[in-house]
């Protein structure tokens, strides 16, 4: 297969799916690993896509995780993520302090312990926090983890 023709190839699939490995354009194109890696620094010098590590992604287009937006990811599973909220929530003891993640599980636990009693949290979620403080008892509360201490008022 000539250049021009893989590098068309490239190209075409990444229009498809924003990004591609090495590794996927080598079983996709029946190349060698040199062959896609040459190929990819060659179009990244022409402008046409972003060569990052392990593969490309196309110029202009910035890939974090092919994951849907949070706003999606709540929509999602979500019984299943009540019913696993619950069960941790039950796993709390009134002498714990949990430490709670950004996610949509997460956020499901949040509202499962709203209004325990006693029960201090700390998150780097804004997202946890209001929605556990929205109805929580001034007994219980949860914390933004950041660089600098909270100077707002409550």
């Amino acid at each position: 297969m000539l250049a021009e023709e893989r590098f068309a190839m490239i190209l075409d699939l990444l229009a498809q799916k924003r990004s591609a490995t090495v590794l996927e354009l080598c079983d996709a194109l029946d190349a060698s690993e040199s062959t896609i890696r040459r190929d990819l620094t060659q179009l990244d010098r022409q402008g046409l896509l972003k060569k990052v590590h392990g593969g490309a992604t196309l110029v202009g287009r910035t890939v974090l995780a092919d994951e849907p937006p949070m706003a999606a990811r709540e929509e999602q599973s979500v019984e299943e993520k009540r019913l696993i909220a619950r069960a941790a929530a039950a796993m709390i003891t009134e002498k714990d302090f949990i430490f709670l993640d950004a996610g949509s599980t997460t956020l499901a636990l949040a509202a499962a312990t709203e209004g325990s009693p006693l029960m201090p949290a700390i998150s780097s979620s804004l997202v946890d926090i209001k929605c556990r403080n929205s109805t929580a008892s001034s007994a219980s509360s949860l914390s933004l983890l950041t660089e600098k201490p909270y100077q707002g008022s409550r």
